[in-house]
């Protein structure tokens, strides 16, 4: 009776553990796939500014050095979003589906990881498609009109910058207050080992956000456990 049980919780557990992971890991697919999305549609343009460009006789060479440099800045952090969305969707993906048990929460905490900086590469090419377009303005255009393009450009990149900070005040939380499931799988791989082993488990220290008094509830529930689990198989055993 008491190993079916035992078998039924692993079972449970390993589920469980396997819905909540595989939302997140659907999140964070999602999340990638519409940043590609965007920065390929950037890539385009970019490209678009180095093929078709056509240089003026009369140009000034400190503009076209700007015009260059920027996008070619832009296409470049482009490809790397681009690139980097790729290998993590196709393996993130890989390691969560084929690899061995407990691959799922390395995959996820890894494109959790990895976040950061796929959006600071896809705002830095923003930031250079929007400069080579503002030097491409004063190059082609005669002074009255490149004064007008580059002040729409300030004011949408100066918005753009705004309502991210806007959004990022609104939608940001701190680290602590984040919910995780590590407290769930450390105290199921300390009772069922063959469930979720630690060492796969793939949770680096800084990401196990756990308080002292956390710790120490949860090390005084171990404690308890290991000494009623004699009493426990005693009553279990049949009378002799």
């Amino acid at each position: 009776m008491l190993l079916a049980d035992k078998y039924a919780l692993k079972a449970q557990a390993q589920r469980s553990a396997l819905i909540s992971k595989e939302k997140e890991l659907q999140l964070h697919r999602e999340n990638y796939s519409n940043i590609a999305a965007q920065a390929a549609w950037f890539l385009t343009i970019s490209c678009t500014c180095l093929i078709e460009f056509e240089k003026p006789t009369d140009a000034d060479p400190t503009l076209m050095f700007c015009y260059f440099v920027s996008t070619t800045a832009g296409l470049v952090f482009h490809v790397l979003v681009c690139f980097k969305t790729t290998m993590l969707l196709v393996y993130g993906t890989t390691l969560a589906v084929r690899g061995p048990n407990g691959s799922i929460l390395t995959s996820v905490e890894e494109l959790w990881a990895e976040r950061r900086s796929t959006y600071l590469a896809f705002f830095a090419g923003f930031l250079g498609t929007d400069l080579s377009l503002m030097f491409g303005a004063w190059i082609l255009m005669d002074w009255e009109a490149a004064l007008c393009s580059t002040i729409i450009l300030l004011l949408i990149t100066i918005a753009c910058g705004q309502s991210l900070l806007a959004i990022y005040k609104k939608m940001s939380y701190s680290a602590d207050a984040a919910v995780t499931f590590n407290d769930v799988f450390l105290s199921l791989a300390s009772v069922l080992p063959e469930v979720l082993p630690v060492p796969t488990l793939g949770f680096r220290p800084s990401n196990l956000h756990r308080a002292d008094g956390e710790q120490e509830d949860f090390e005084d529930r171990s404690a308890s456990m290991d000494e009623e689990a004699p009493q426990i198989r005693r009553r279990a055993m049949p009378n002799s």
